[in-house]
């Protein structure tokens, strides 16, 4: 199972993260600080609450299999990785090709 999120549509209630904070990490704003990752095994459970407890609706679960890049290197967390993030108007850099990764 793996978590996409859209992170930019993020409104900060942290309600993913008051149901599963070790899976559902905020950044020093309060706002997601993922675009997704792979959920551990036993975790599916609580990935799925805190999905569910979004009232953006932004969390999206998916079930299929992860791509074997992440398997591989043992990522669990994407970090996004966006060109401008328009809450904060900072440029980040990073991988243009990051939702390939999910």
């Amino acid at each position: 199972m793996k978590i996409i999120v859209d992170s930019l549509a993020c409104a900060g209630h942290a309600r993913c993260h008051h149901v599963a904070p070790g899976l559902y990490e905020l950044d020093d704003n309060g706002y997601i600080a993922t675009c997704g990752f792979v959920v551990a095994a036993g975790q599916e459970g609580l990935a799925l609450r805190g999905a569910r407890a979004c009232p953006e609706r932004i969390i999206q679960v998916s079930t299929s299999p992860a791509p074997a890049e992440l398997a591989v290197t043992g990522i669990t967390h994407a970090p996004c990785m966006r060109s401008a993030c328009p809450r904060t108007n900072v440029t980040l850099f990073g991988n243009p090709e990051e939702k390939e990764m999910l």
